[in-house]
């Protein structure tokens, strides 16, 4: 795709002072109040920051900073249309009345809101051609969480990575960013993109000394707060082809109650003597409509008289019985025949009686 500076430009604003900083936050973001620090010698540096959506929804949408924020939206991706990419342009605007010193640019992201999308919302982030948007050298790349996060305490530009050491910049640097949902991943959420750019004067070494304050890790995503009961699954006969009583085959089953729009997928049994008693068994939590399934909170196993036998999420919540604490193959008490299966999975929203 051909881009013309001029395009892009036309998207951009001009913030003037020795020290300026486009960053800060809205009502989708994490408020940021630290302030800035550092001696900054005689000279305004002037930064024109802004972007353009290149490609995927909002193609063609342009913005530029608010305040103290870049925010670049990521929104409206679906399954059908799951990726975008954009332009970021950093120049130093021509000024009527004085000179525009070089600059160096220091860019940092804020921590995106916890949840499943700054997870499954992977992100590049590149130096780019400014002309063509062709990407270039790549600065960060993984989920928005671990992007963000790696990019917290700033960043020192390179205004021309083609050469050694970093350059200051002179006119323009651009930056490409690419973003994709991972494979499977269904949700309607939307986020932003905060960017923190930061220009100071390029005349001596102290123009490398990171102007950012530290700022702590990143919030990580629990999806397990609470546990939401989802179904049963009854082992008798009759409730479905490869089921009898106290027994199942592997294979792909609904659920006996409760469970609207899932299915367990059994893919491992163990049976007793004569295998006509399956002991334990090994599943996978599915979607009927092949989206996203939710992480397993907690699994039941009932055989006989008594509580179910059970098993709560491990470190890593997933779908499959192996991520469980003692998971993998679930056994009832005393290695008895399963008399039924109860699944809960995890929310961060779950009503008061189900937690």
């Amino acid at each position: 795709m051909t881009l013309s500076r001029r395009r892009v430009l036309a998207a951009l604003a001009t913030a003037g002072g020795a020290g300026v900083v486009t960053g800060g936050g809205t009502a989708a973001l994490l408020d940021d109040d630290e302030r800035l620090t550092g001696a900054i010698g005689a000279g305004a540096v002037d930064l024109a920051v802004g972007y353009e959506v290149l490609a995927g929804p909002n193609a063609g949408e342009t913005g530029r900073n608010n305040g103290r924020t870049l925010g670049l939206p990521v929104a409206d991706l679906t399954e059908s249309d799951d990726s975008g990419t954009a332009l970021v342009s950093v120049s130093l605007p021509d000024l009527p009345e004085s000179v525009n010193n070089p600059a160096a640019v220091w860019l940092r992201l804020d921590c995106p809101p916890a949840s499943a999308l700054s997870e499954h919302l992977s992100v590049r982030l590149s130096y780019a051609d400014c002309t063509t948007g062709a990407r270039g050298d790549t600065i960060a790349d993984g989920s928005l969480l671990s992007v963000a996060d790696g990019l917290r305490n700033g960043e020192l530009l390179d205004a021309d990575a083609s050469t050694a050491p970093v350059d200051c910049l002179t006119d323009e640097l651009c930056l490409l960013v690419e973003y994709w949902l991972d494979e499977g991943y269904v949700g309607t959420d939307a986020t932003e993109l905060s960017f923190d750019v930061y220009g100071v004067q390029c005349r001596n070494d102290e123009t490398r000394a990171n102007p950012f304050p530290p700022r702590p890790r990143c919030d990580t995503y629990d999806p397990c707060v609470c546990c939401d009961r989802l179904g049963k699954l009854e082992f008798e006969d009759g409730a479905a082809p490869g089921i009898g009583d106290s027994y199942i085959e592997p294979g792909v089953y609904a659920f006996s109650e409760g469970g609207d729009g899932y299915e367990i997928e059994i893919y491992d049994t163990v049976e007793k003597d004569g295998g006509d008693e399956t002991t334990a068994v090994a599943f996978r939590l599915h979607r009927t409509d092949g989206g996203t399934p939710p992480t397993l909170c907690e699994v039941g196993i009932k055989a006989g008289p008594g509580d179910p036998q059970p098993y709560t999420a491990g470190e890593q919540p997933t779908n499959d019985t192996a991520s469980l604490e003692d998971g993998g193959l679930l056994y009832a008490d005393d290695d008895r025949g399963i008399s039924h299966v109860t699944v809960a999975v995890c929310s961060t929203d779950c009503e008061e009686e189900n937690q």
